[in-house]
């Protein structure tokens, strides 16, 4: 599918991403959407209420594809909706805005779909990626998720490596735009399963970049509340005023945006094949940022034992 041409009215594929105080790497992830191998693709670039210059770095492309709206802040799963809703393609792809796409992203996509139709989602694996752009890992997700499999208050893809349909997400009642503190992916694409499967390609399609501003470490209370309304909005039971405002209580304590930004990183590498010294460096910065974190102190001593053994407490702390 390289060689499809864009066609302005009716495209075949809309790219959207929302910004926030997002130009720091705003120019590399526009810049990678704009090489892809595909190009039958219209670019929605929605500003939510930013007070950086990232829409002015918008305005310095004159690509006919991209399309620029401004609007007051109302958080990432509500921007996406009022992404949607103006796109023309019968298929949505996401993009974050400090993440980079692969030159060949969309056309792997667009053919799985195109062969897939009982596929209403497709994403991919990922190159994480630190704030300089050094490569860390890959991150992997389940290959396939049939057609009506039981719920889960996890997300099945890696949400800025997601491509589907604009019917199912219309049919599972797009985001909700009420969850601005995370889950809205987990939300969404759970509720899709109902309407056609979800697949991942292991391939990594997007390198995803991890930064401070977006890897603060949350409380057990905080995870365990948005666990508990991930599960009730999947399957359409109402969630309380009071809940949404205990979660963002709780998601304003957490312990500091270098302790989590170190200590997933560290994780990261630490189950790779040979990190496990460079993983003791920035298990050693994430203790030094928050010295009483049990967890952590964990992990940096698993990290002298065989692979093994970190794998079993992985899944343990996962699971608690």
């Amino acid at each position: 599918m390289s060689g499809a041409t864009f066609t302005k009215d009716m495209p075949k594929v809309s790219v959207i991403m929302s910004l926030y105080n997002s130009e720091k790497y705003l120019r590399k992830a526009i810049d990678s959407v704009l090489s892809q191998t595909f190009t039958d693709f219209e670019f929605i670039i929605i500003d939510d209420g930013s007070q950086d210059n990232g829409a002015g770095i918008v305005q310095t492309y004159s690509d006919p594809r991209i399309s620029l709206i401004f609007q007051r802040n109302t958080g990432l799963p509500s921007a996406l909706n009022n992404a949607i809703e103006v796109a023309k393609g019968d298929l949505i792809a996401r993009m974050d805005p400090d993440d980079i796409c692969l030159p060949n992203r969309f056309a792997r996509q667009f053919d799985y779909l195109l062969h897939h139709q009982d596929v209403s989602i497709v994403g991919s694996a990922a190159i994480c990626i630190d704030e300089s752009g050094k490569e860390l890992g890959h991150i992997r997700m389940t290959p396939f998720h049939a057609l009506g499999e039981s719920v889960s208050p996890e997300s099945p893809c890696i949400h800025p490596s997601v491509m589907f349909r604009r019917s199912v997400f219309n049919s599972a009642g797009g985001y909700p735009g009420e969850m601005r503190y995370g889950g809205e992916d987990a939300i969404l694409f759970n509720r899709i399963l109902p309407f056609g499967s979800i697949a991942n390609l292991s391939d990594p399609l997007i390198y995803y970049r991890l930064s401070k501003t977006s890897m603060s470490q949350k409380s057990r209370k905080f995870n365990h509340l948005l666990r508990k309304i991930i599960s009730k909005k999947i399957i359409d039971r109402t969630v309380s005023s009071s809940d949404l405002n205990r979660l963002a209580k709780e998601y304003r304590c957490s312990k500091g945006e270098s302790f989590g930004y170190y200590l997933y990183i560290g994780k990261l590498l630490l189950a790779g094949d040979d990190g496990e010294n460079e993983s003791r460096l920035y298990l050693f910065k994430a203790l030094k940022n928050y010295p009483l974190s049990l967890h952590c102190w964990l992990v940096f001593a698993s990290s002298f034992l065989p692979s093994k053994f970190y794998g079993k407490l992985r899944h343990y702390w996962k699971n608690r």
